[in-house]
């Protein structure tokens, strides 16, 4: 056998595995120490650009729990190339399933200024060594990412490191206990993706300063046509709720309630008082109810029966086609009881997720709630057919500034909603009388619970707008360590006993006032007691 050279030995579990099926899968290449140096550009680069690309793994409707996005033509370029004569390691290791550290699921592409990432997983082959990389792996702060944003910063929010430390500290504990080992995969990988995005926060966090009385984080936010704040890159906004309320600390949220449709069944219902939304509008005050009322009897996850409103919510049409909205949803639910690696007939993968599409739509409930919503969104339509379209100041365009496109029947639909949900948000952000600490699409934290006035005040204020939309308030307790919650308890204890103190100081004060300025009036110093 031939010597290897002096390159950087092959020492992991999961490089000698990948190491191996190259061999067998690239018998060309032929030299030792060549397939040593592939497996040790390819793993190296490999590793944090997965940890990366988790990290920035955002809240998706349509993407699967073990999906992330992924830049395929960027990790091919740091790769590099090898063997005579060059080709690209991503490539050259992407051709075999054995060789491969991730699976596409979707090729991504770049056209007429619209661009869209691949979708990838992680090889079940390796998932379970390269979570153990991850899991090891120190993170280090993407310094172009985090220049840019520095760069075009123009949003900050307050966090608590000490809740992201204990949080971090916690969620590895977490995935090293025995106990995890024994869990499904999808368990482990969302604990090791909200790892790796709170390692990549806890990168980005600025100490107090003389312009911040707190910790805080910069962010990139951009506004659309419709007045929608998108944040950008890695934006608390985007976070999975873990870890945005790790980062957040102790606070309160108060999050609008079935707002799509409340707002949109709002709006058609003032155009057209008549309309019957019975249906619609029980969803809006018993959503989580009847959610699982429907998730249990068609014996799906009632998160997938969630997607499925999100969807409706903005126009999907229930239609048993693969492509569609909510077909897509359950099709992708389906597939993902299949081994990924075993290649299934075209009519069996094209057809998953038809039976449980004609279980949902023969759903009674569903079916009140839907037809009630088309004709809300009918209504919608008609009305602004013709006429200019204007909310809150923000000018409707037909052709869709940011694609060059005309938009369609269900863009309009949801340019009208992001409208309404944009300008929901102002007002009841206008009645809180403090600054949130973060606003999302549909909820807004505040640090300090709004008191019943302003909760009432707030209250009266949107419905007379929006006579539909409620919210609900949520106090917020991340998960986090013993430590940092023994911590709070004694900072509490010692802010009410310095409130304490400073409460015996006043009334000493007090006290003492009251007898000097009645001893000077008994002298008859001229002094007298004021009525």
């Amino acid at each position: 056998m031939p010597k290897r050279s002096s390159a950087t030995p092959i020492n992991s579990p999961l490089k000698i595995q990948l190491r191996n099926a190259l061999v067998v899968a690239q018998p060309q290449i032929g030299k030792d120490y060549l397939y040593d140096r592939c497996i040790n550009k390819y793993v190296d680069a490999m590793l944090p650009a997965i940890s990366a690309a988790i990290a920035m793994n955002h809240k998706s409707n349509w993407m699967q729990a073990d999906e992330f996005r992924f830049r395929q033509a960027k990790i091919t370029k740091e790769i590099g190339r090898t063997g005579k004569p060059q080709r690209d390691i991503y490539e050259m290791m992407k051709e075999h399933s054995v060789t491969s550290l991730v699976l596409v699921r979707k090729t991504g592409f770049s056209k007429d200024g619209v661009s869209e990432l691949s979708t990838v997983s992680i090889n079940p082959r390796y998932k379970d060594l390269v979570m153990q990389e991850l899991l090891n792996l120190r993170i280090e702060a993407d310094q172009k990412v985090l220049e840019h944003i520095e760069a075009n910063a123009n949003y900050v929010v307050s966090v608590d490191p000490a809740s992201l430390s204990s949080y971090i500290a916690k969620t590895a504990k977490t995935l090293n206990a025995p106990e995890t080992q024994t869990k499904g995969s999808a368990y482990k990988e969302a604990l090791l993706r909200n790892l790796t995005s709170a390692k990549q926060l806890q990168s980005m966090i600025h100490p107090p300063d003389s312009t911040h009385a707190t910790a805080y984080i910069n962010e990139r936010w951009e506004i659309g046509d419709s007045g929608r704040i998108y944040g950008q890159g890695y934006s608390l906004q985007r976070m999975r709720q873990e870890v945005r309320h790790a980062a957040l600390g102790v606070c309160h949220k108060y999050d609008f309630k079935a707002c799509a449709l409340a707002l949109m069944a709002g709006l058609a219902h003032e155009i057209d008082p008549t309309l019957k939304l019975g249906a619609l509008l029980d969803y809006v005050k018993n959503r989580q109810k009847i959610r699982a009322h429907i998730a249990s009897e068609l014996n799906i996850d009632e998160g997938l029966v969630k997607t499925i409103f999100t969807a409706l919510g903005f126009g999907a049409e229930l239609k048993n086609n693969q492509h569609n909205a909510i077909r897509g949803v359950l099709a992708k639910a389906a597939r993902m009881q299949y081994d990924s690696t075993v290649r299934l007939e075209r009519n069996v993968y094209n057809n998953l997720g038809a039976d449980e599409f004609k279980r949902l739509i023969s759903h009674q409930t569903l079916r009140y709630i839907y037809d009630e919503l088309q004709q809300v969104n009918q209504t919608i339509l008609a009305y602004y057919e013709n006429e200019e379209l204007e909310i809150n100041g923000r000018q409707y365009k037909a052709i869709d500034p940011r694609t060059g496109k005309r938009r369609t029947d269900k863009q309009k639909l949801a340019w009208i909603y992001q409208a309404l949900e944009s300008l929901a948000m102002q007002q009841f952000a206008d009645c809180a009388e403090q600054e949130p600490l973060l606003t999302t699409h549909d909820c807004i934290y505040f640090k300090q619970k709004l008191p019943a006035r302003v909760v009432v005040g707030a209250t009266e204020k949107l419905q007379q707008t929006f006579p539909f939309l409620r919210f609900e308030h949520e106090p917020i307790y991340p998960i986090a360590g013993d430590d940092y919650y023994a911590a709070l308890s004694a900072e509490q204890e010692r802010f009410e006993a310095e409130h304490r103190q400073r409460i015996e100081a006043e009334k000493r004060r007090a006290a003492l006032y009251i007898a000097t300025h009645w001893h000077k009036t008994s002298l008859g110093t001229g002094f007298e007691a004021t009525h």
